[in-house]
Parts: structure tokens; sequence; C-alpha cells
């Protein structure tokens, strides 16, 4: 059985690529042999983005993660990659921290395949409350200060909407 997770990196990656002003670089997941099996180092997240704007540059680090359910727990973003998102977020007005969510039924992926786009102050937002251990679908559709980006055809995001913001 596939890792979603990884399935969906795969898709964000594949949907940006399409664009001639955008550099995507993947993170890659460090693993070294421990022992008795395999260690992974924290790293600060999926990818880095780089958006050319004329003579500017913005730069995104970006998360994604994937779920099957109409929720995303808040635990799903470890501390150091949350904080290294806020971080990056607050360095440079041209720069930002993003989280993509993957709401997927895994029975019927052809018609429930979705993509949000959530700044990671919103998410601190939300994750702030208290009152809720994650964030739900339905606040993905109704919050404007989060971008869904529709699949286009098959696992393709048209991620134009984000793109103009970041």
């Amino acid at each position: 059985m596939k890792d979603h997770g990884k399935v969906f990196e795969a898709d964000v990656r594949k949907s940006l690529s399409v664009f001639d002003d955008v550099h995507v670089d993947r993170i890659h997941d460090s693993v070294t042999w421990g022992g008795h099996g395999m260690i992974g180092s924290p790293t600060p997240g999926d990818f880095w983005v780089f958006k050319r704007n004329g003579e500017q540059l913005s730069i995104v680090l970006l998360e994604a993660k994937a779920t099957s359910t109409r929720r995303l727990d808040f635990s799903r973003v470890e501390d150091h990659q949350r904080d290294s998102l806020a971080e990056m977020d607050s360095f440079h007005r041209r720069s930002s921290g993003w989280i993509a969510v993957n709401f997927y039924d895994p029975n019927d992926i052809r018609h429930m395949n979705r993509c949000f786009m959530i700044p990671i102050v919103v998410w601190d937002e939300y994750a702030a409350r208290g009152d809720r251990k994650s964030i739900a679908l339905s606040s993905c559709e109704e919050d404007k200060r989060i971008i869904e980006c529709p699949r286009v055809k098959g696992s393709i995001f048209n991620m134009s909407a984000w793109l103009k913001v970041v």
C-alpha cells in the first residue's frame, strides 16, 4: 500500500513544476542506521519553494500533510516543523511558511482529493484556540485566508491562486 503522504508530496511538486517562475527543492528526509533500525533526523519542512516576480524573489517553506479523514490533527505537524515554518514566516516580508493539506478518500480518490494551503499564522490561530485538536475540512472551506488549490486533472492541483499571495 502506498504512503499517501509521499504521493501528495510528489503531487505538490508536480503541480508547482508547471510554472516557469517557480523552483521547488525537496528537503529530503535524513535517515541513518541506528543499530536496531532507521533513525530519522528532523527536517524543517518538505519543500523550499522559490517564486520569481521580476527582480523580486519569494521564499516559502512548505510542509505537506495528507489525511483520509475530514480533519487533520495539529499533532501531525511536529513542533520543530511548526517552529521552522513560523521562523520563515517572520524572517522577511517575502518569506513565508505554509502547510499544504490533502483531504482524500482512499476508496474514492477520484472524487475526494482536495488540496488546501494554510498559512502558518492561520494554523497557529486554530491550534491556539484550545477547544479543538484538529483543523476540519469545513474550516478550510470557510476560512478565506486558507486557499484551495483545486485538482485540475489526475494528480495536478491548480496552485495559481496560492502563488499570487506568496
